[in-house]
């Protein structure tokens, strides 16, 4: 139940914060009483309460995190840090969201959210070449180069008996990670866990980032050792 009570104050600190800001907005939730208000303060997101339906069966789930939510925290632009609790990254919707059950998720805005955080996970919102913004993860710390993760996730469809025309399996979710780098803010390209991707990404240290791969027993098909290569670049 505590986890109702801290989504409901958010939603009473966000229509209190558009209400004194000359906006007006709606919200509705859980039936609760006031615990733990300060954690929400300020927390003005545009939030909004989203109902689980599926207009047909998809198996499995678009959020990130499938072994469990995690803590969430959240930063604001005015500099606040509040907790929250059964946080996850929606990877169809590129949405931030807090999970209440199969049919409460309550879906964060980002109109005055700096940043979150799940865990030791930083997730941030970056524009491409082309000027679209979409959430990723930093793996690697800010720097010259900064290695980013993306989670995307599509509907795979489900397989059909060819003689009746009928289902034979439920479409499914897939998740899939994809890498990217990011320089000077700005998403610059994608990038494989390979040598050959690296090598050419960082070609004014090659001979340098090859002694740090074979000195390290680096393998860098293992996202930590492929970190790993990126702080030692931007230590260079």
């Amino acid at each position: 139940m505590k986890n109702f009570f801290l989504v409901f104050l958010l939603v009473c600190v966000i229509v209190s914060s558009y209400s004194q800001s000359g906006i007006n907005r709606s919200y509705t939730g859980p039936a609760i009483n006031s615990v733990d208000q300060d954690a929400f303060t300020a927390v003005n997101s545009r939030g909004s309460w989203r109902p689980v339906v599926n207009n047909y069966t998809v198996d499995g789930s678009p959020l990130a995190f499938e072994n469990g939510e995690k803590k969430l925290k959240i930063f604001t632009n005015d500099g606040g840090v509040y907790v929250v609790p059964d946080g996850n990254y929606n990877a169809q919707t590129d949405k931030v969201v807090s999970v209440f059950g199969k049919d409460s998720i309550y879906t964060f805005g980002e109109n005055n959210i700096k940043k979150f955080q799940f865990g030791k996970d930083v997730l941030v919102r970056y524009a491409d070449k082309k000027g679209k913004k979409r959430f990723y993860f930093n793996l690697s710390k800010p720097n010259k180069l900064t290695l980013l993760k993306g989670y995307f996730a599509k509907i795979k469809a489900g397989t059909v008996n060819v003689m009746t025309k009928t289902k034979v399996t439920n479409d499914k979710y897939v998740v899939v990670e994809k890498y990217f780098v990011l320089k000077d803010d700005l998403i610059v390209s994608k990038i494989s866990l390979k040598k050959k991707s690296i090598l050419k990404l960082m070609k004014d240290h090659q001979k340098e980032i090859n002694s740090f791969i074979k000195d390290n027993n680096i393998y860098l098909k293992r996202e930590r050792d492929f970190i790993r290569v990126f702080n030692y670049y931007n230590s260079l």
